[in-house]
């Protein structure tokens, strides 16, 4: 089995901004993102030639690198942007930063990390979803296309889901199996947490347990695997949210304009005692 991190996204604070077309936005947002992540990427980015592109949801503008694939979006109306590294990127990355820096490289604000394992078996995705433990996640899918085979464990509404797929040949990776989960808010975060310390194996496979998966293809001997715990959500900060967005916010931005404080310099620091 061959484990991979496959979607790591994260947010980070910004000063209100304009759309893409400002060459004064532009900037901020480059260099908020390498100050935010400690440099962590200027050697597998381009310095220049971010393409301009249209955001997704909430978010209105964004760039993309043409060199990783890395995206960044962001919303005039938001105090943060978010900063995708898809599959795809997290490759072409690889011989720059370890899967432990991206982690690091977040500062304790990942929203969605996507880690995924690969079989090399010729049982389908509908065989390996049925060999699980009981009182685990229901399935809620099973599609198939002309690419593929695709089973869904859980919801997409919830903190945690599963697919396991397979592609049809003649694709090149038509061979394997892959089972693949997704951890979004609180639960990226503990596995975030999970990786700044702990090597990517033992995080992969730890965090596929809630899922039970028990068919003899999923083979853990000689790992050690154990359940990754999430923060729940406390609604009860409900108002104390709203009230750093607008009123705490909004005079953070006056002062650090005014040279009064160093907005990123206070993120670093509160990022090292407060869990976000």
């Amino acid at each position: 089995m061959k484990c991979k991190l496959d979607w790591f996204s994260f947010t980070f604070p910004i000063r209100t901004a304009a759309t893409s077309d400002d060459a004064l936005t532009v900037k901020h947002i480059m260099n908020t993102f390498h100050s935010w992540t400690g440099q962590s990427y200027l050697s597998c980015v381009t310095l220049s030639l971010w393409q301009p592109e249209k955001g997704h949801g909430v978010f209105t503008d964004a760039l993309v690198c043409p060199l990783s694939g890395i995206r960044i979006e962001w919303n005039s109306k938001l105090p943060y942007a978010l900063c995708q590294l898809s599959g795809v990127s997290v490759s072409n990355i690889s011989s720059h930063i370890s899967s432990e820096g991206i982690a690091k490289s977040a500062n304790g604000r990942a929203t969605r990390i996507d880690l995924a394992v690969d079989m090399e078996t010729s049982i389908s995705p509908i065989e390996f979803t049925n060999c699980r433990e009981a009182g685990h996640f229901k399935t809620s899918g099973f599609y198939t296309s002309e690419t593929g085979e695709t089973c869904y464990i859980g919801s997409r509404s919830g903190d945690r889901m599963a697919r396991v797929y397979r592609y049809n040949p003649p694709h090149p990776r038509s061979h394997l199996l892959r089972a693949e989960i997704e951890y979004k808010g609180a639960a990226a975060k503990a596995l975030c947490e999970a990786l700044n310390s702990t090597p990517l194996t033992e995080v992969t496979l730890s965090a596929h347990l809630p899922f039970g998966w028990k068919h003899p293809v999923w083979d853990t001997e000689g790992v050690e695997v154990s359940t990754i715990q999430a923060r729940p959500y406390d609604k009860s900060n409900d108002g104390s949210w709203k009230w750093l967005m607008l009123v705490a916010w909004p005079a953070l931005c006056k002062a650090h304009d005014s040279g009064t404080i160093n907005l990123i310099q206070l993120f670093k620091e509160w990022t090292n005692e407060i869990p976000f």
